[in-house]
């Protein structure tokens, strides 16, 4: 993903920041008789980003936004240093800039209970210095990870749950993301939004957006932010296709922030 916002240091200038996932696969050769073959032991994720000031002809060394996590196979003697879990994957990150220069990213972390499984966090970082620092990351929401297609379909709907940003013109920070809801087991997946007003120290508790009470899908939310500081959010939905084959996309606003 990426952002274009102004500069912390001259309002008049802007920075491009993007941001990715580093997958780092490390293997070792097992030996099959007399054919050495690789497989892989580990492979390790790290939120990064690179910015540019001169409108993308040149662009920084990647930063790291996120610790450095991983993903075991097989036995392991250990967890390298500054590595944590054995199996744990972060990724789908989304930058924002304020208005103030400050860039806010953020990301989801699948804990150590394997992708597309269980419990996961979306974690968000913010930098003041042009994202050559970042604040220690902090956990902006848990919720039940989406399995890697919906049971009616299949499309890869899992990145549903990879958050959406948004920064009002006052600073609040707005997520949105998809995740199952725990009330209902047949619900694949619902849409929900987070909010901080304190510069992403601490987060509103889950609000969910779809208004139905069916067990069908909704999926990719995305939000944005107008300048009066109205918050506006779609996202798919197949409520009105009993055989959950079509969808529609859903629209819903706020005026009260």
């Amino acid at each position: 993903w990426i952002a274009v916002g102004p500069s912390p240091d001259d309002p008049t200038e802007d920075i491009i920041y993007l941001t990715y996932t580093d997958f780092e696969t490390e293997y070792t050769v097992l030996w099959l008789g007399e054919v050495p073959t690789t497989v892989p032991v580990a492979t390790r994720t790290t939120i990064r980003m690179v910015r540019s000031e001169d409108g993308g002809d040149s662009w920084t060394a990647p930063v790291a936004v996120s610790p450095t996590v991983q993903q075991a196979y097989g036995q392991q003697d250990g967890v390298a240093p500054g590595v944590f879990g054995t199996d744990r994957t972060v990724q789908g990150s989304q930058p924002q800039v304020g208005p103030d220069g400050s860039v806010t990213v953020a990301w989801v972390d699948s804990t150590d209970d394997e992708s597309m499984k269980g419990a996961g966090e979306i974690y968000v970082a913010r930098s003041t210095d042009k994202g050559e620092t970042f604040d220690t990351p902090v956990v902006a929401s848990t919720f039940n990870e989406l399995a890697y297609r919906p049971r009616s379909n299949f499309f890869r709907f899992w990145g549903s749950q990879f958050p959406q940003l948004a920064v009002s013109p006052t600073g609040k920070i707005y997520v949105v993301y998809a995740g199952k809801p725990p009330e209902r087991e047949r619900d694949d997946a619902d849409i929900y939004i987070v909010m901080s007003d304190d510069d992403g120290q601490t987060w509103s508790r889950p609000k969910r957006l779809n208004d139905d009470d069916t067990d069908t899908i909704q999926f990719f939310p995305s939000i944005d932010i107008a300048p009066n500081g109205s918050i506006h959010v779609m996202w798919g939905d197949m409520r009105d296709d009993p055989q959950e084959t079509r969808f529609n996309i859903y629209y819903t606003s706020s005026t009260d922030e």
